[in-house]
């Protein structure tokens, strides 16, 4: 009997019924605590007996409640009302995958989107040891927004072994039937059929029906009973003859990639998966001239796909590594130049710095052809560099060779590789053949090391990775005072210090500013300089109108340039122009698909937006790149925040002030997260650490206007939004973020953003 409206379930009370089924029906109910709407799951009073039941629906909230994954359903709580067992979780709006499926196939670009998503959701469920063994389109969600998410995880092992469940009674009608046989008979593993022991590989094969449905109306393994199907999972191969035309070969391979027999043959992890759907996502879909939506973008004949994996530093003194990047990342600017090649950016290749994986996976999770893999390996002042290109297909090396050389001779080194495999894939060169693949921004040497450790350092971003990129940088250009490209790296380090407010900004503006000038005097067509200009403009000059120009220039000059489209992206979101903000960011995913810093930037600019959802998938996008990547854990605790989700929001951002060993920057938004979850007296305690911090090292006035917003000292905050201003600290944030929504009433805001506006 359903319950009435206005039932009282501890602290809910419900308002409706939205469905019912085998496992219990579903209400709409109100949380008069944090005034929201919650969606509440009971268990039939006819089951309120059954402890194996009453032990899946535990299950499923134990299984779910440790996640924190915008692609798995969120839950808030569990109790029980009158003997019956509930859970509270979110509420959605929208249908069941399988609802869409009814209708029809789903259109290529949309699977590949939902595919992602649900693989993400996957990785993070397995990485806690967390197997669904239930995975199928009743059981994933398709919210109104957009967002994918995996329901139902009664069935979830959430140890790390399973005993052995087997039956003698095997079902032969029902394609969903209880028993020692756990899961749903058409989307389950081939072990999972035999009863064996399974793993997260299992959960992969059953993603593979889901996306083979998806994409082609029908499920691969069909018969008039169970028996008939699980006999086809077992016995028969997926066919793809009736749609196999619609489809790309990268896409083909991974649905059958997902559908080998043997758990040996699969993708071994989500995260595997992730990146290859990803890569995939990227090459597919690209603006249309409708209204900006996206459609599948032709496929040029002729196109040759290769990745240039990071070169390993062989070296007896291991001392070699910036080097050896530096050598990848003009390698991978050399083949751009190269028509009908298509490379693979920094980002994504360099995901497999360090990794012993085997050259034909990695090469199926980027979708490429061939792969250039190399080693440098230095003795005093001569330098040995072997590079191979290797056929992905069958693991054959199509080209290998080796140059000993002294190192001054490293510009001709790097000519010399790209000219050969040019040669040796029979492409043809845009521009002359005589000209250089790689740009030389100076011939001197050692300036061209110097700054390849300078970029090494500050691709770390932290306080000391930046200062020592600042003295790398330095010593380059005192080598070679013409070193455009220097001054560039160097007005980027500055203009980062002053804005995570390492430094006082009025002192680094002045050195950003003229190490920028410097590099657009010396060449006014460098990309890199006018962007750094541009940082200039917006983050301490606060010009909008010369920013905006600036950052345009750059792309202007290179349209390939992806960090420009990334930085264009953030500040486009910073002034509300989110639609703009948002392809160029897509831009930058589909030239680097597996960066976190442009997942980030994407996110980033939904969460200006107030899409707190679609914020939240692409900083768990960055999460599978990199775990722990700083700007997501940052934002995601902003995001957490707003959606009152107190804990997550506290984790996130301890472990962000861990990680900068507490930057007053990162704490003052922790003290707004403790203010904000309630917890005053660790707001103050924060503060007084901060104030005490501020009698020895720089603490901006823009941290302390975060602290007491939190705390809801308003007066002192305007004070300290004052004082910003004067300290061109980060200003610009305060047009579009969400961080002082609760000021913007107010006059005295209004009267700032009125001096400040573009």
């Amino acid at each position: 009997m359903a319950l009435a409206r206005y039932t009282k379930l501890g602290p809910y009370e419900i308002q409706d019924l939205i469905g019912a089924g085998g496992m219990g029906e579903v209400y709409r109910a109100r949380d008069s605590r944090l005034n929201r709407s919650v969606a509440i799951k009971v268990l039939p009073a006819s089951f309120s007996e059954d402890v194996e039941q009453r032990m899946r629906l535990e299950r499923e909230a134990k299984a779910a409640g440790v996640l924190n994954h915008p692609n798995v359903l969120v839950i808030f709580d569990i109790g029980t009302h009158e003997g019956s067992p509930y859970i509270v979780t979110e509420l959605l709006e929208g249908e069941s995958l399988h609802g869409v499926i009814m209708k029809g196939p789903i259109a290529l670009q949309t699977a590949i989107t939902y595919a992602v998503q649900i693989a993400s959701g996957l990785s993070a469920a397995h990485e806690k040891s967390i197997i669904h063994r239930d995975l199928k389109p009743d059981n994933i969600f398709l919210t109104s927004s957009g967002i994918v998410k995996i329901l139902d995880f009664g069935l979830a092992k959430i140890d790390t072994i399973l005993t052995q469940e087997t039956s003698t009674n095997l079902p032969t009608t029902s394609l969903t039937q209880p028993g020692s046989l756990l899961g749903t008979v058409a989307y389950m593993s081939p072990e999972q059929a035999r009863g064996q022991l399974v793993d997260a590989r299992s959960d992969i094969f059953s993603f593979g029906i889901v996306l083979f449905e998806m994409v082609s109306g029908r499920r691969p393994f069909q018969g008039q009973t169970a028996t008939d199907i699980l006999t086809a999972i077992l016995r028969d191969e997926p066919d793809f003859n009736e749609f196999s035309e619609t489809l790309s070969e990268e896409l083909v391979r991974i649905l059958l990639h997902t559908l080998a027999k043997d758990p040996g043959s699969r993708f071994q992890n989500a995260r595997e998966l992730v990146f290859a759907l990803r890569i995939i996502e990227a090459e597919l879909l690209a603006p249309s001239s409708k209204q900006g939506q996206l459609t599948i973008a032709p496929r040029r004949k002729g196109d040759f796909r290769i990745a240039v994996l990071p070169f390993l530093d062989l070296s007896a003194e291991k001392d070699q590594q910036y080097f050896c990047d530096g050598m990848t990342e003009e390698l991978i600017n050399a083949f751009t130049k190269v028509e009908g090649l298509r490379v693979v950016s920094r980002t994504s290749a360099f995901q497999f710095q360090g990794q012993h994986t085997d050259i034909r996976r990695i090469g199926q999770q980027l979708g490429v052809g061939a792969i250039l893999d190399g080693s440098v390996r230095k003795s005093g002042s001569r330098i040995r560099i072997t590079a191979e290109l290797i056929n992905v297909q069958d693991g054959f090396h199509l080209w290998s060779e080796r140059y000993d050389r002294e190192i001054a001779d490293v510009f001709d080194i790097q000519d010399e590789i790209a000219r050969t495999i040019v040669d040796t894939l029979k492409l043809e060169l845009v521009g002359p053949k005589e000209s250089n693949l790689v740009p030389r921004y100076t011939d001197n040497q050692e300036a061209y090391n110097l700054y390849l450790k300078g970029r090494y350092h500050w691709n770390k971003r932290s306080r000391e990775g930046l200062e020592r990129a600042i003295d790398y940088f330095n010593e380059a250009i005192e080598k070679d005072r013409s070193y455009a490209l220097a001054y560039s790296g160097l007005a980027d380090c500055y203009s980062i210090m002053g804005f995570y407010g390492y430094h006082r900004p009025v002192e680094m503006y002045t050195k950003a500013q003229e190490a920028a000038e410097t590099a657009l005097r010396l060449d006014s067509n460098l990309p890199e300089g006018h962007l750094s200009r541009g940082a200039v403009y917006l983050y301490f000059e606060m010009d909008w109108q010369l920013g905006h120009k600036a950052m345009r220039r750059s792309l202007e000059l290179n349209p390939a340039f992806a960090l420009g489209h990334c930085w264009y992206a953030g500040f486009l979101s910073l002034l509300g122009q989110y639609r703009e903000a948002r392809e160029h960011a897509q831009k930058a995913l589909q030239l680097d698909p597996l960066s976190p810093l442009f997942c980030y930037f994407y996110g980033f600019s939904f969460y200006n937006e107030r899409r707190y959802d679609e914020a939240l998938q692409q900083f768990h996008n960055a999460f599978e790149m990199e775990p722990d990547f700083l700007l997501a854990l940052w934002c995601s605790s902003q995001v957490y925040l707003k959606k009152r989700m107190y804990e997550p929001a506290i984790r996130a951002m301890e472990k962000v002030c861990g990680i900068t060993s507490r930057s007053p920057f990162y704490v003052s938004y922790l003290s707004l997260v403790y203010a904000e979850a309630g917890a005053t007296e660790e707001a103050e305690r924060l503060l007084e650490e901060l104030q005490q911090r501020s009698l020895k090292e720089y603490v901006s006035a823009f941290s302390f206007a975060r602290v007491y917003m939190g705390l809801k000292k308003l007066d002192e905050a305007f004070e300290e939004l004052k004082k910003a201003i004067v300290e061109k600290n980060v200003i610009i944030y305060i047009f579009q973020s969400p961080e002082f929504d609760t000021l913007r009433a107010d006059a005295r805001f209004q009267n700032i953003l009125g001096t400040l506006a573009p």
